[in-house]
């Protein structure tokens, strides 16, 4: 698609994404956060919270994984616009 306003439309769904990305990793930063300092406070036996902080971590740092490929993405097609 070639025409007037498609560079404009390409930095605007660029950074979009950008914008989508980054709060997707502070949202699970904040949110692992969260769950690890109940871990740590609220701890019954050591094999529970460490199997816990694994798991918390497992997830958040795939889910920080996803929301930087979204960056990722939005980057290339704010500088291609």
């Amino acid at each position: 698609m070639t025409g007037p306003g498609t560079d404009s439309l390409k930095r605007f769904f660029g950074l979009a994404l950008m914008s989508a990305g980054v709060l997707l990793i502070a949202l699970c930063g904040m949110c692992a956060l969260g769950v690890l300092t109940t871990v740590f406070t609220e701890a019954g036996s050591f094999g529970g919270a460490i199997g816990s902080i694994v798991f918390v971590l497992a997830v958040a740092g795939g889910a920080a994984a996803g929301g930087y490929a979204v960056f990722r993405a939005g980057r290339k097609l704010w500088r291609a616009g």
